[in-house]
């Protein structure tokens, strides 16, 4: 058997490169075959511990007939991604799929709105005063005294820390901008939370995308002013005011937040 299979691996050989890899696989195959007979000479049946051996064009076919196997799909993957966004769009109380995908590209881009306000809008002359006023602030200055403004304090006191860690460069105000984004996150919340106690969640998905997408809000809160702290004060304030029977802890925790509003604009 081991000569045969050397003949044929030359053969193969001697019709070119394009027959190597198989002479390679015949030769490899014959190889196994005679030493599982060598181990198991003397076993007349041709079996080892139970199985019997095949021969070497069984096992030429089975390698050559070899494909690998499909990389195995989840067909229920589109499935599953439609069941999310089911379960998603009932839960606000969106009717599926048109409003919820309607309310959700507005969502995104509202997101990339964002984005390109903040970095592209022009600067206001408020937002170099009540930078100046920061400026004051963490050089030891004190507003009203050494710095003339009518603004709160609460706003400019807050923002001295983030301005000692950013220091003087020319980039302060957007970076300034993109520091009071958490607020207009606050705000955004605050609105649809609001929204529905009033009345339904689907109303308040409505009611912060609407309010977020307005011309002048738009423009307006993505600045540096004390308009952007005030807002999700007052919001927050009016949000534990709805959220629950009045008591004496939640009536002072409205007021807290009524307090710092006052000292903020």
């Amino acid at each position: 058997m081991e000569r045969l299979a050397e003949r044929a691996w030359k053969f193969f050989m001697e019709l070119g490169p394009g027959n190597v890899f198989l002479a390679g696989l015949l030769k490899l195959i014959s190889k196994r075959r005679g030493d599982a007979q060598r181990r198991h000479l003397g076993n007349p049946r041709g079996h080892v511990r139970g199985r019997s051996v095949p021969s070497t064009s069984a096992q030429l076919l089975r390698i050559m007939s070899w494909r690998p196997a499909a990389t195995t799909t989840t067909p229920g993957s589109p499935n599953q991604w439609r069941a999310l966004t089911g379960r998603i769009a009932d839960y606000f109380g969106l009717s599926y799929p048109h409003e919820f995908t309607f309310a959700a590209s507005l969502f995104i881009a509202l997101i990339f709105l964002r984005a390109n306000t903040i970095t592209h809008y022009r600067f206001a002359r408020d937002e170099a005063q009540h930078l100046h006023l920061v400026w004051g602030w963490a050089r030891g200055f004190v507003q009203y005294r050494d710095l003339a403004d009518n603004h709160m304090p609460l706003f400019h006191i807050l923002w001295t820390p983030i301005y000692r860690l950013i220091g003087d460069c020319g980039t302060i105000l957007y970076w300034m901008r993109i520091v009071s984004q958490p607020l207009y996150i606050v705000a955004f919340w605050c609105t649809y939370r609001i929204g529905s106690l009033l009345f339904s969640r689907r109303v308040g998905v409505w009611a912060a995308i609407l309010v977020g997408l307005s011309i002048d809000y738009v423009f307006n809160s993505v600045e540096f002013r004390t308009d952007n702290l005030w807002a999700p004060l007052w919001l927050l304030c009016i949000w534990v005011l709805l959220n629950g029977a009045l008591t004496m802890r939640r009536a002072l925790i409205a007021g807290l937040l009524m307090g710092l509003a006052l000292a903020s604009p």
